[in-house]
């Protein structure tokens, strides 16, 4: 079976409101500080979980040893 294109071209198809894009780019906008949000928070408690672990777990042994005195 051949193809037939639709006899509607794409000048037919109807104008999207202005309103809508402009709605619709406010939506993904929104969306993207969202997510930029999210990700500095996780960035933060990243540094600070790491900043913790490296003082309290990795410290050299003569620090441990003085501490303990």
């Amino acid at each position: 079976m051949a193809y037939a294109p639709s006899s509607a071209s794409s000048s037919d198809a109807p104008a999207s409101s202005p309103w809508v894009v402009w709605v619709g780019t406010a939506v993904i906008l929104v969306q993207l500080v969202a997510i930029g949000v999210v990700v500095e928070h996780h960035a933060r408690v990243a540094a600070a979980t790491a900043a913790t672990y490296v003082t309290s777990t990795l410290q050299p042994p003569a620090t441990l040893a003085t501490a303990a005195q």
